[in-house]
């Protein structure tokens, strides 16, 4: 796209995020460079939302995640940063971590599969 074009900006799952115009909270802004953080449906949210205390609950975390039209981008790039704590993309913090041990096996550099003669 040309420098200067304004994108459509997708739509998501209407008033969950909170963040969608007056009634809602804030109107966001419009992202600069293409960023796909501020389509997030934890924009503007609180914080504390996606790190609960420990034992605390992630479900209303996951009920956001869930209709958030960037949510594969937020795991992918949690992931990729290694996030450890708080819920990312919808993910808990030991669901990425059974991601990451599974994708270790599916490479051969786990416990289950490294390749060896038993």
């Amino acid at each position: 796209m040309a420098a200067g074009t304004r994108q459509p900006r997708p739509t998501g799952g209407g008033g969950v995020s909170g963040a969608d115009g007056p009634s809602g909270g804030p109107t966001r802004p419009e992202p600069r460079g293409g960023g796909w953080q501020a389509y997030a449906a934890c924009w503007g949210r609180d914080p504390d939302l996606w790190f609960p205390a420990q034992g605390g609950s992630v479900r209303a975390a996951k009920r956001v995640c869930r209709v958030c039209p960037v949510q594969l981008n937020c795991l992918a790039e949690a992931m990729k940063r290694g996030e450890v704590y708080g819920v990312w993309g919808g993910a808990s913090e030991d669901e990425r971590r059974q991601i990451r041990t599974a994708s270790r096996d599916e490479r051969g550099g786990g416990v289950r599969g490294g390749g060896r003669a038993a």
